[in-house]
Protein backbone atom coordinates (compact mmCIF):
# COMPACT_ATOMS: atom_id res chain seq x y z
CA UNK A 1 0.00 0.00 0.00
CA UNK A 2 1.33 3.44 -0.84
CA UNK A 3 0.27 7.00 -0.15
CA UNK A 4 0.52 9.95 -2.54
CA UNK A 5 2.65 12.52 -0.72
CA UNK A 6 1.93 15.07 -3.47
CA UNK A 7 -1.50 15.62 -1.89
CA UNK A 8 0.08 16.91 1.37
CA UNK A 9 0.15 20.52 2.51
CA UNK A 10 2.50 22.03 5.13
CA UNK A 11 1.12 21.32 8.60
CA UNK A 12 -0.78 18.15 7.62
CA UNK A 13 -0.54 15.37 10.18
CA UNK A 14 0.49 12.02 8.70
CA UNK A 15 0.54 8.52 10.14
CA UNK A 16 3.15 5.86 9.49
CA UNK A 17 2.61 2.14 9.05
CA UNK A 18 3.78 1.73 12.67
CA UNK A 19 1.40 4.37 14.06
CA UNK A 20 3.82 7.27 14.53
CA UNK A 21 2.42 10.74 13.75
CA UNK A 22 4.48 13.06 11.54
CA UNK A 23 3.95 16.62 10.35
CA UNK A 24 4.35 17.45 6.67
CA UNK A 25 6.84 20.32 6.30
CA UNK A 26 7.47 20.96 2.60
CA UNK A 27 8.36 19.67 -0.80
CA UNK A 28 11.96 20.09 -1.95
CA UNK A 29 13.66 19.46 -5.28
CA UNK A 30 15.72 16.54 -4.00
CA UNK A 31 14.65 13.49 -5.97
CA UNK A 32 13.97 10.71 -5.16
CA UNK A 33 13.12 11.99 -1.63
CA UNK A 34 11.35 15.32 -2.25
CA UNK A 35 9.07 15.41 0.81
CA UNK A 36 10.26 16.74 4.18
CA UNK A 37 8.49 15.56 7.34
CA UNK A 38 8.97 16.37 11.03
CA UNK A 39 9.23 13.53 13.54
CA UNK A 40 7.53 13.80 16.96
CA UNK A 41 10.91 14.66 18.54
CA UNK A 42 11.35 17.62 16.16
CA UNK A 43 13.94 16.04 13.89
CA UNK A 44 13.42 16.07 10.14
CA UNK A 45 13.30 13.30 7.56
CA UNK A 46 12.41 12.79 3.92
CA UNK A 47 10.05 10.55 1.99
CA UNK A 48 9.52 9.44 -1.60
CA UNK A 49 6.37 10.47 -3.51
CA UNK A 50 4.72 7.20 -2.41
CA UNK A 51 5.42 7.86 1.30
CA UNK A 52 8.21 5.33 1.61
CA UNK A 53 11.38 6.00 3.61
CA UNK A 54 13.63 4.09 1.22
CA UNK A 55 13.39 3.68 -2.52
CA UNK A 56 15.94 0.84 -2.40
CA UNK A 57 16.52 -1.76 0.32
CA UNK A 58 13.60 -0.94 2.65
CA UNK A 59 13.66 -2.17 6.23
CA UNK A 60 10.68 -3.61 8.13
CA UNK A 61 11.22 -0.91 10.77
CA UNK A 62 10.83 1.98 8.27
CA UNK A 63 8.05 4.42 9.12
CA UNK A 64 6.46 4.59 5.66
CA UNK A 65 3.61 7.10 5.49
CA UNK A 66 0.27 5.38 4.90
CA UNK A 67 -2.26 8.22 5.26
CA UNK A 68 -3.47 11.35 6.97
CA UNK A 69 -3.80 11.19 10.76
CA UNK A 70 -7.21 12.00 12.24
Amino acid sequence: MSFNMNSCKPGDKLISCHGMIFEYVSRSNKDPYPHVVRYPDGSMGTRCDDGKVAKWRPLPTDHDIVGFAN
